[in-house]
């Protein structure tokens, strides 16, 4: 069972395109030979010497590059602090894709613990979960283990990889499954359920039948930017822009819509009634005339609020103007060189160019800008009440490229680019060099989410390479539009 559990790991490894093996202790004899490919590389580590990380960087293991552990046997025989010490130092070199297999069955507690300490708690302490595999291949005791994406937690060694950082630093969140407990401590209310309904999201369902918005923001983001985006919001408000609402507590409590979940800013907001508007010409009329009056704002209404760099998405950065969000992009994708498959250089090579090539239209006229709107972020429907919702980003930036977001969105109909520009026009003209630029302005979006899910793990490079043609060759075709 082991034997042919381990083989069929690999030989689905490789064909994920992973490139890099590591065979821990005995029992894996004659694998490499067998699953042996050009530009694929294998090390068989002796667990009787320490320092494994330190032996697979020096040996030229790369921690960006997706791999794969096997620990086909031994792991029994090894007491529970030396499993958990090698399974720690295993995922301080993972990447988003790499998986560890492992032979442990549930019978045979690692020496020094009892069977009725699940392994699971090794696993979670060591930042790893376990994974679906058939229930023959668990009842043999074996695993399949994936990386938890949360920081290294104190007495363990930090993840070495540039992306298993950014993804630890961006896109984790604590305390999900407390928040309805956090809530009610800060804010005297009776939760009844919640939904995450995006990566830190949730709706929060109230006993007196109020709906909330939960955000909750990485640690990443100091909490105090957090608390700007709930001001800007009040200021939204009370110039009648229809931005979602700071949820309201008692007033003068002192506690307003910003607490601190496990080191994390979480901001609360009513939730808006309706669902986001489907695409179409009246959708995308108010939205560029939404967006308009958005940017015809004076700036001496909105300040200190509006005064941050804004513009950039918050999924690549806490808070920044597009300028630092291609600089990030940059690096993230420089990280991923090491990601790139066989055959895959002149795909990765065009990415790269595009985003070296990028015009974050830092030299344009700015005003207060939401980095996203597009329909899916405008609650309701034209002709009823909206409320463009998620504002995290927005800031003092580029108009184009707020607009050109817009315009991205719009992009598959004539009519929708018309609509979104006509909407616009209605407070704002745009100058010459804006107009002539408009194009860069519209391709930066999906650049930037073509170059980050492939980077995080969540495309591949043909896939995201793919998206990114599609994606400009529409833009290219809408530029000719709006340029006759």
């Amino acid at each position: 069972m082991h034997d042919g559990f381990f083989d069929r790991v690999m030989a689905s490894a490789l064909d994920r395109g992973v490139t890099q093996f590591v065979l821990l202790g005995p029992g894996h004899e004659g694998r490499a030979e067998r699953h042996a490919q050009p530009g694929v590389r294998w090390w068989q580590l002796d667990l009787e010497r320490g320092g494994l990380a330190d032996a697979l960087t020096g040996g030229g293991f790369e921690p960006d590059a997706t791999a794969l552990f096997c620990f086909e046997g031994a792991a029994s025989q090894l007491t529970r602090p030396a499993l958990a010490g090698l399974l720690a130092e295993l995922r301080s070199l993972a990447t988003p894709g790499t998986r560890l297999a492992l032979a442990l069955p549930a019978s045979a507690a690692p020496a020094g613990g009892t069977e009725d300490e699940p392994p699971e708690g090794l696993f979670a302490g060591s930042r790893w979960r376990n994974a679906e595999i058939s229930e023959r291949a668990q009842r043999a005791g074996l695993r399949m283990l994936i990386p938890v994406w949360a920081p290294a937690p104190p007495g363990t060694p930090p993840s070495l990889g540039g992306i298993a950082a950014f993804t630890e630093r961006m896109l984790y969140r604590a305390g999900g499954e407390s928040l309805a407990t956090h809530l009610e401590g800060s804010y005297d209310v009776s939760v009844t359920g919640t939904r995450e309904l995006d990566l830190g999201v949730y709706r929060v369902d109230l006993a007196s039948g109020d709906r909330w918005i939960a955000r909750i923001f990485p640690a990443a983001r100091d909490v105090e930017a957090v608390r700007v985006d709930a001001r800007l919001l009040g200021l939204l408000t009370a110039a009648g822009f229809p931005a979602e609402r700071c949820a309201s507590p008692e007033p003068g409590d002192g506690r307003g819509p910003v607490s601190v979940l496990e080191g994390q800013g979480v901001l609360v907001t009513e939730c808006a009634p309706g669902r986001p508007m489907a695409s179409g010409e009246q959708a995308f009329e108010l939205l560029g005339r939404l967006l308009g009056q958005l940017h015809a704002m004076p700036a001496g209404e909105l300040l200190p609020a509006a005064a941050r760099p804004g513009g950039a998405w918050h999924h690549l950065l806490p808070d920044g103007s597009p300028a630092q969000e291609l600089d990030a992009a940059r690096a993230l994708l420089h990280d991923a060189r090491h990601r790139v498959p066989a055959g895959g250089a002149p795909a990765y090579d065009d990415l790269a160019a595009a985003l070296e090539a990028a015009d974050a239209c830092a030299d344009l006229p700015h005003a207060l800008v939401h980095p996203d709107c597009v329909p899916r972020n405008a609650i309701g429907q034209p002709g009823e009440d909206i409320t463009l919702i998620d504002w995290a980003g927005a800031g003092w930036g580029p108009r184009l490229v707020s607009l050109g977001c817009l315009l991205w969105a719009a992009a598959d109909s004539t009519r929708n680019i018309a609509a979104a520009l006509a909407g616009y026009r209605q407070s704002v003209t745009l100058e010459p060099a804006e107009a002539d630029r408009l194009g860069a302005a519209m391709q930066l979006r999906p650049l930037i989410l073509a170059c980050w899910a492939f980077a995080t793990g969540r495309d591949t490079l043909e896939g995201a390479s793919t998206s990114w043609d599609h994606h400009r060759q529409r833009i290219e075709a809408a530029q000719a539009f709006i340029t006759r």
